[in-house]
């Protein structure tokens, strides 16, 4: 049945390959978990106990609040698919609610330190894997867009007539995302040295080999050079695009149109940045306004 479910996510629902392969892994964790504790270990014929159980154990191992409740997640949509086909009569889900969880903000890398990475000329002098490097990094920062999304891009993908890079999202949800001039020349001096490796592939980013770039080699990169301006401890690929949305919001943006560029079906997903933008506030009046400074002041007659 697990088979059966994850074909309709793929073929029925559209989902990316890789969200697929993380329902996957959820329902794999409820397996492993059965056959351990129980003598039936048929998911199929779980029961509300058995869920339970299951949720006890995660919270147990010290599983993030986030991750149990994706678990929950998968395993509803999993119950509920096998209802629909009258595999069973009644999810055990039922009455088991997703975990409260307190909301942590994102981590960003600053303006400066982006700025001081990409200015950087002498890191990315004229060849092909700097050039290649400091494009990625240019776009991953100045759209917002996600990794498996950045590796799909194609050379079709960039209208330099209209600013634009079309990025295909989660399931095969197509936007639009508007590029900057600075962005347009980045693009056009990787291209002139992409020329110079032997590709038959059609996809943006290549390596050496003229095959399309790997997600490990994406994730590399990205925290490779942003460990050279920061010393924060996340500094992969999807740190960019919590800076992207992050940087707009300080600087004026709308939520409803970074949503849109996001590719985020609800605004609930992108207010998140909004807590991050209002400390910023907070932070800089504290900081610059003469009644948010905190002075020591003596009260001696």
């Amino acid at each position: 049945m697990i088979d059966k479910f994850l074909e309709y996510l793929l073929l029925e629902k559209n989902y990316s390959p890789l969200t697929v392969k993380s329902y996957k892994n959820d329902l794999q964790s409820l397996s492993l978990f059965l056959q351990k504790h129980k003598t039936n270990s048929c998911i199929e014929q779980s029961n509300f106990k058995d869920i339970r159980n299951y949720i006890s154990y995660l919270s147990e191992n010290n599983n993030l609040e986030s991750t149990i409740n994706r678990k929950i997640s998968t395993l509803k949509s999993f119950f509920h698919f096998l209802c629909k086909i009258k595999a069973i009569e009644k999810s055990p889900l039922i009455g088991i609610k997703s975990l409260k969880s307190s909301k942590k903000l994102h981590t960003v890398i600053s303006e400066r330190e982006l700025e001081r990475l990409l200015n950087n000329e002498q890191l990315f002098s004229d060849n092909f894997i700097n050039q290649r490097n400091k494009t990625l990094i240019e776009i991953l920062y100045s759209t917002g867009i996600r990794k498996s999304e950045l590796m799909n891009l194609s050379l079709e993908s960039i209208d330099f007539y209209q600013s634009l890079i079309k990025v295909i999202g989660k399931r095969n949800k197509e936007r639009m995302i508007p590029i900057s001039p600075i962005l347009i020349q980045q693009i056009k001096k990787y291209l002139l040295f992409r020329e110079t490796v032997l590709s038959e592939s059609n996809t943006l980013f290549v390596n050496l080999k003229g095959k399309k770039i790997a997600e490990k080699t994406i994730y590399n990169i990205v925290n490779s050079h942003l460990k050279l301006v920061s010393v924060k401890q996340k500094t992969g690929p999807h740190i960019l695009r919590h800076s992207f949305a992050t940087h707009l919001l300080n600087n004026g943006g709308d939520i409803s149109s970074i949503k849109d560029l996001l590719g985020h079906s609800s605004l609930s997903s992108t207010q998140v940045y909004t807590s991050i933008s209002i400390n910023n506030l907070k932070k800089v009046f504290n900081q610059s306004h003469p009644r948010g400074l905190v002075k020591s002041k003596s009260y001696d007659n």
